[in-house]
């Protein structure tokens, strides 16, 4: 079973808990991230495991990002979207990692998870995830924050944590 990072977690935590595990790991170790949408990954992070520890890096995203602020001056969503994962592919290159989309509909920020829901298939996203947990099967699973919302944790980043935890439950009992 990965160990799973969550952003909700004291920082200090979470920095111990990701030196321990390269530590332990060193350059056998696999790092999945998962992102909302391409850009919110914890560059700093993935970084230093790559090259600080020799970590094999896969970079996942639940979104294409084609709701998220427009400062390529692309017009459609579509277009914003190509300009993200694009960006996440040098990312990924920068890294020598892979990248994988899970291609969920970016609508945005919701007032609860219950609104997240009605755009995403739970059931679809811990699918999806448990199939990439199986396959990768990496060491540590890192969980960005939503960088489009301040303060509290995002309805969006909720479902996302909770389908991931059920997710890594599932593969771990297989």
């Amino acid at each position: 079973l990965p160990t799973l990072v969550f952003a909700d977690e004291k920082a200090d935590d979470h920095r111990n808990e990701v030196f321990r595990r390269a530590l332990r790991a060193q350059s056998r170790m696999t790092v999945l991230s998962l992102a909302l949408q391409p850009g919110f990954e914890d560059l700093a992070a993935l970084s230093y495991l790559k090259f600080g520890r020799g970590a094999r890096i896969v970079n996942v995203f639940v979104t294409n990002g084609e709701s998220g602020d427009n400062d390529t001056k692309a017009q459609s969503p579509g277009e914003v979207a190509f300009h993200r994962r694009e960006e996440a592919f040098q990312v990924s290159a920068s890294l020598r990692g892979t990248e994988y989309f899970l291609n969920f509909p970016d609508f945005g920020s919701a007032r609860d998870t219950a609104v997240v829901e009605e755009y995403w298939s739970v059931d679809s996203l811990e699918s999806k995830l448990v199939e990439l947990i199986e396959s990768i099967r990496p060491d540590l699973v890192l969980l960005a924050p939503d960088r489009q919302e301040s303060g509290s944790e995002s309805p969006r980043w909720k479902v996302v944590r909770s389908a991931l935890r059920n997710a890594a439950r599932k593969a771990a009992s297989k």
